[in-house]
Order: structure tokens, then C-alpha cells, then sequence
């Protein structure tokens, strides 16, 4: 009798993120690069990053991404832009804590909203 091993959550997402990560890798980026500086749209991309992983992702979205907690010890806490992304790790299935803070402190405005959560 042949049994089936079922996959767990955390296996699932595991293989989800490095086919995520392959993908971004083999040149699927492409797709979250249409805010060039020719077509005269604006993005702006905070990260959070304990590793340096998903500083290297925002880097890929953005010529000059915004670290969360350099902006929480600023003073501006409203952004707009035609594209606004968020760069993080996964943090057992939630975002970082910093992330949540700054999420409920910022006022964004944008047609356009994108997260990337960076694992492994």
C-alpha cells in the first residue's frame, strides 16, 4: 500500500517563495519595472530588512528605496506617488512589527499598490 506525505504550511510556502525568487530571478522583474523616469510616473518603495535580502529586492524596484525605520524617525509620514511598494521578510507568516507600526502610521496615496515579501 503506497502512502501519499502531505505537504505543511510551512513546507508550501517555502517552495512558493523560491519559485517566487526563481522567477524574479530569470528576469520576470520586468513586470514591477514600468515606473521608469521616461515615462514621467513616480514609485516609491519602503523596505524593512534584518538580512540585506530585501533591501537587494527593493534596490531591483527602485533606484533610491525608503528604509521604514529611517522614515518612523522622520517627520513625514504622507506619501504619494503612481506606484507604492512595501519590501519585507516574512516573519512567521505576518509582517515584521515595524511594518505594521509604520503600515498604521503613513497616509499613501496611489493608483497603484504592490508588496513583495522576501523568505528564506
Amino acid at each position: 500500500m503506497t502512502t501519499i506525505k502531505r505537504m505543511t504550511r510551512r513546507e508550501a510556502l517555502k517552495n512558493l517563495g523560491l519559485l517566487a525568487t526563481g522567477a524574479f530571478l530569470l528576469g520576470s522583474s520586468n513586470v514591477l519595472t514600468s515606473c521608469s523616469s521616461d515615462n514621467g510616473k513616480k514609485r516609491i518603495v519602503f523596505y524593512f530588512t534584518g538580512s540585506g535580502n530585501s533591501l537587494y529586492v527593493a534596490k531591483h524596484l527602485s533606484e533610491k528605496p525608503l528604509s521604514i525605520p529611517q522614515v518612523l524617525q522622520g517627520d513625514q509620514f504622507e506619501f504619494e506617488a503612481d506606484e507604492i511598494g512595501f519590501v519585507f521578510p516574512d516573519y512567521q507568516g505576518r509582517a515584521p512589527s515595524i511594518v505594521q507600526e509604520f503600515a498604521q502610521k503613513v497616509k499613501l496615496k496611489a493608483n497603484y499598490m504592490f508588496t513583495v515579501i522576501t523568505y528564506g
